[in-house]
């Protein structure tokens, strides 16, 4: 992400189509070397979910992304870093925010530093307030047409063509 391109991104479409592995992907762009992957976790990058606990494998008991945890948000914002670093704030299952998450979320977008990219994931696009959405760039993964997802069958599950040639048991 250059000076030129949007702090604050929403990556949304319908469920397992890669939306995490995409922010993996943009983490790994700016924080990686040209040579090894990014190593996680990293000083530089907060992941909030709705499955899991900040900084933790520990597994949520509620699947609301609570104000606290928003707020964790800001005290990671409070860390210098050096000059011409990034900082990266990954919010995955950004629709499990409830009305006080998603409005002090909302502060935060209106008073972060250029230093400083949040990216949301959501399959539910419409459950984030329109606030939040007016200061993000949207990028909308469309679901899999059925070519497509055989193309990835064949390659991912070589050994499974059988189920490949049942189409209707991929549409909805």
């Amino acid at each position: 992400i250059a000076t030129n391109h949007p702090l604050n991104i929403i990556i949304s479409g319908p469920p397992g189509r890669g939306k995490s592995l995409i922010t993996y992907k943009l983490a790994e762009v700016l924080f990686g070397s040209d040579n090894q992957t990014l190593s996680l976790p990293h000083s530089n990058i907060m992941f909030i979910s709705s499955d899991f606990i900040i900084n933790s494998y520990e597994k949520k008991h509620s699947a609301v992304i609570t104000v606290s945890e928003i707020k964790e948000i800001n005290n990671f914002l409070q860390h210098k870093i050096q000059r011409n670093q990034k900082r990266l704030v990954i919010i995955d299952g950004a629709e499990n925010m409830n009305l006080h998450s998603s409005n002090a979320l909302h502060k935060t977008l209106e008073h972060q530093c250029n230093a400083t990219h949040i990216v949301l994931t959501t399959h539910k696009l419409h459950n984030l307030l329109a606030t939040i959405r007016s200061r993000c760039q949207n990028i909308y993964l469309p679901p899999l047409s059925f070519k497509e997802f055989s193309l990835f069958l064949h390659k991912e599950y070589p050994d499974q063509k059988r189920i490949l040639n049942h189409q209707e048991l991929f549409k909805t």
